[in-house]
C-alpha cells in the first residue's frame, strides 16, 4: 500500500479529458509480444479488498495505453505494491493477496507463483538466477527464494519491524534497505552471505524512499512518521543525503511539520531528484543544499499519486487515482510541465515500471 494514514487513504500507492491513446477496457490475451525497452508498465494497485488490481501497459512508439494486461478480467489480485523487471521477467508483490508473482513479459503470462506470505510482500530484489529477496510491510525479515523455482529457500533475520525497498549499488556483493513502516533506519544485506551487516544508519521516522545520486551519494526521504491518533507527526518530513563511503549524513533539509512527502526518484543522469510534496512534482539538482521554493510540474484538476521519468529524461509520467475505486488516470507531461496527453488506466494507479 501506499503510504499515508489509514484514515486516509485506505489502499494504496494515484482524474481528466481524453486524448489519443485511450484503450478503454481492453484486456491483453497473453498473445502480444513485448519488445524489451519499448512500455511503461502502470501498477493499479486497486481499492483496498476489492479484488480489482492490475497493470495497464503505454506503449511508447504508440503513444497509447492498454489496460488490464495482466490479470485476466476473471483473475482477482489484491494490493499489488510494486513491479521488478529482471531480463524479461517481471516480478510482482500483491500485498493483500500475500504473493509474489512471476510474469513472462513476452506473453504477459504467469510463469510461477510465492503463496503464502503472510507478512504482506512489498518489493522483490533479484540477486542471481537461483536468489531473490522479497520485503514485507509486517515484518522485518526478509525472504531468500529461488527465482528459478519460486520456491522459499530461507529467511534473513532483521531486528526490524519492516522492511521497504532494496537499492542496489553500482558496485558491491550488498543491498540497500529502508525500515519504513513505524523504523528509522537504512542497513546492508551481503548479498553473499545473506546477513545484515553491521552497518545500520538511524536516518530519520520511516524513511520512505531511495535514490542515488550522480556523484553516487544515497538520497532518502522521510516521511516523519505520525503518532498513535494520527494527529500529529513525530517530526517534519526530511530529504537526506547520505555518504556512501563512509555511511553517514551529509546533509538533512527538512519540510513543513504536516507536509506530505513520496515517491522519491532520480533522472536518468543522476544529477536531479524528483519527489511527491502534497500533490505536485518538485525537482530537486542532486548537489543542491536547499529545498526548491517552486513544484516543477503541477496541475489544478489531478492531484498526484505517483511519478516517473522517461529514460531520455524528456517525458514525466503521473499517476492521478481518483477516488480510489473507480479508473484513475495515466497523465503524460513534458520536461517543461505541459500536459501532453491523459489516459484511462485501472483502479488506483500507484507506480510505475520500465520494460
Amino acid at each position: 500500500m501506499k503510504k499515508f494514514p489509514f484514515f486516509v487513504i485506505l489502499g494504496l500507492v494515484c482524474f481528466g479529458c481524453e486524448k489519443a491513446g485511450n484503450s478503454g477496457d481492453n484486456a491483453s490475451d497473453g498473445s502480444d509480444v513485448r519488445e524489451q525497452g519499448s512500455a511503461l508498465f502502470v501498477i493499479n494497485e486497486g481499492g483496498y479488498g476489492q479484488g480489482n488490481s492490475s497493470l495497464s501497459l503505454y506503449d511508447i512508439e504508440a503513444g497509447t495505453l492498454t489496460d488490464r494486461v495482466f490479470p485476466a478480467s476473471d483473475v482477482s489480485l489484491d494490493g499489488i505494491q510494486s513491479m521488478t523487471v529482471s531480463g524479461d521477467t517481471g516480478w510482482l508483490a500483491v500485498t493483500k493477496t500475500g504473493c509474489v508473482i512471476r510474469l513472462d513479459l513476452s506473453t504477459m503470462q504467469e510463469t510461477g507463483r510465492i503463496s503464502g506470505l503472510d507478512g504482506s510482500p512489498r518489493y522483490v530484489h533479484i540477486v542471481s538466477d537461483t536468489k531473490g529477496y522479497i520485503s514485507q510491510l509486517n515484518s522485518g525479515d526478509i525472504i531468500i527464494f529461488n527465482p528459478s523455482t519460486c520456491q522459499k529457500t530461507g529467511e534473513i533475520k532483521t531486528v526490524y519491524r519492516s522492511t521497504e525497498m532494496f537499492l542496489a549499488p553500482a558496485s558491491g556483493n550488498f543491498v540497500y534497505v529502508n525500515s519504513w513502516s513505524y523504523g528509522n533506519v537504512i542497513f546492508k544485506i551481503d548479498t553473499d552471505s545473506d546477513t545484515v551487516m553491521d552497518d545500520v544508519l538511524e536516518i530519520g521516522e520511516q524513511p520512505e524512499s531511495m535514490a542515488f545520486g550522480a556523484d553516487g551519494a544515497l538520497w532518502v526521504l522521510t516521511d516523519g512518521g505520525w503518532n498513535a491518533d494520527y494527529t500529529a507527526k513525530l517530526e517534519k518530513p526530511a530529504l537526506h543525503k547520505v555518504n556512501t563511503d563512509t555511511f553517514t549524513e551529509e546533509l538533512e533539509l527538512e519540510f513543513g511539520e504536516f507536509d506530505s512527502v513520496s515517491n522519491l526518484f532520480a533522472s536518468p543522469d543522476g544529477k536531479s531528484l524528483y519527489y511527491l510534496r502534497g500533490a505536485v512534482l518538485y525537482e530537486i539538482a542532486a548537489g543542491a543544499a536547499s529545498l526548491p521554493a517552486e513544484p516543477k510540474i503541477v496541475s489544478e484538476e489531478y492531484p498526484f499519486y505517483g511519478a516517473a521519468v522517461s529514460p531520455d529524461g524528456k517525458e514525466f509520467f503521473i499517476a492521478y487515482a481518483g477516488d480510489y475505486s473507480s479508473p484513475g488516470k495515466l497523465l503524460r507531461y513534458s520536461a517543461s510541465g505541459e500536459l501532453l496527453g491523459t489516459y484511462d488506466a485501472g483502479v488506483a494507479p500507484s507506480g510505475f515500471c520500465w520494460y
